[in-house]
């Protein structure tokens, strides 16, 4: 069967598993399987990332406030796919009127209390987004099977700024799980994916094929941030959120160390990407 590469159209000339695929032209991975069959223990996994996620939603912000000359306060902001909000938490200490918008209603009334505006529903309802300014989603862009739709609903007038929150292919740990994936060790590999999860990820982006993609969609790269994907110091309780006791205490040592190669080599495992509308 043909496979076609969601960034540039062109067939995918590398198989690296039976599910993945490398386009050697954008330097993009797809992911094409729809295995439902196993649910990561989110709750628990969300738990083990606030310190982290926090950490990471202030650089974000941060970012935006020095590329928007504007008071953001003046501003409205959405978060899809928010689940427990660290970023539009964030958010909402620039910007008063702010959106959460879920599929799931684990967190409405933490967000409520604090208030952001909770909207059930899906982000592919382009009614979402035409009364906002700002629109993010962290860790959302790379599970959906055609982002190409998402970014078709933000192409408004209204639209100032699009901020999205991603894996990145370039890093050490994205590597290293590709490196162990040839010698047929696929745990770390199979994991950067999410395979066989009810959250899998599609699509590995590199700068080159992001950039590539979103300008394709009517939207420019305007700046980038490295972000890290673990804590420098290990965090066994991410790890063991779904893996067992001794792959837990291994990788999260090992993959600390990795991240702070990335830091010293100024590459990166995830990157929040800030757009504007062309």
């Amino acid at each position: 069967m043909m496979r076609v590469c969601t960034v540039c159209l062109s067939e995918f000339k590398k198989v690296v598993d039976d599910d993945v695929y490398y386009c050697f032209d954008c330097d993009h991975y797809q992911y094409f399987r729809n295995d439902t069959s196993n649910k990561y223990d989110h709750p628990k996994l969300s738990q083990a990332l606030v310190s982290l996620r926090e950490k990471q939603s202030k650089l974000i912000v941060n970012e935006l406030s020095k590329l928007l000359s504007s008071n953001l306060n003046s501003l409205t902001a959405i978060e899809v796919g928010a689940g427990k909000g660290y970023l539009i938490k964030e958010v909402k200490k620039k910007i008063t009127k702010c959106y959460a918008l879920d599929v799931d209603e684990t967190y409405k009334n933490e967000l409520e209390s604090l208030g952001i505006e909770f909207k059930l529903g899906n982000l592919d309802n382009k009614n979402n987004f035409e009364d906002v300014d700002i629109v993010f989603g962290s860790h959302v862009f790379e599970h959906l099977v055609e982002p190409s739709q998402f970014l078709s609903d933000l192409d408004l007038p209204n639209i100032k700024f699009v901020v999205l929150f991603i894996p990145n292919s370039k890093g050490l740990i994205f590597l290293f799980g590709r490196f162990l994936n040839k010698i047929r060790v696929s745990l770390l590999w199979d994991r950067l994916f999410q395979k066989h999860s009810n959250s899998p990820h599609y699509h590995y982006f590199s700068e080159k094929s992001f950039t590539k993609f979103v300008e394709k969609n009517n939207f420019k790269l305007v700046s980038s941030l490295n972000l890290n994907m673990v804590n420098y110091i290990p965090n066994f309780k991410r790890v063991n959120a779904t893996e067992s006791l001794i792959i837990s205490i291994i990788s999260s040592i090992f993959l600390s160390f990795l991240e702070i190669f990335n830091r010293v080599f100024n590459i990166c495992d995830s990157k929040a990407y800030f757009l504007q509308r062309v």
